[in-house]
């Protein structure tokens, strides 16, 4: 019975060894798990705010593609605007060397009269 004791004592000292093990080895999955669904916590909270980013940059863009093309449309119609201003200026030109040519002329028969 002796014998019989002790391996029961050495059975139930290994059982207590084991089961320590598995405790330690749970608590160390426990914290794992722990520690992996913080991190997963905060990867999420990082997508999120990388998400808010890009729709706010989306929303940017938008906006200079629209300032963009009304500044592009003012801009031409400036060209525009110049254009008709040259064409004016040659003819107010061609009129000023017409005057100024009658001008001489008129000034050259009024020399002549006197």
């Amino acid at each position: 019975e002796e014998s019989g004791a002790a391996a029961k004592e050495l059975s139930l000292k290994q059982l207590r060894e084991e089961l320590e093990q598995m405790t330690d080895l749970l608590k160390t999955a426990l914290i794992g798990k722990s520690a992996v669904e913080d991190r997963a916590e905060a990867l999420m909270s990082e997508v999120e705010d990388q998400r808010e980013t890009i729709e706010h940059l989306q929303v940017c863009v938008s906006e200079m593609e629209f300032t963009l093309q009304k500044r592009d449309a003012e801009a031409q119609a400036q060209g525009e605007e110049l254009g008709d201003v040259r064409v004016q200026l040659a003819e107010a030109t061609a009129e000023c060397a017409a005057m100024e040519a009658d001008r001489k002329k008129h000034a050259e028969e009024m020399t002549e009269i006197n």
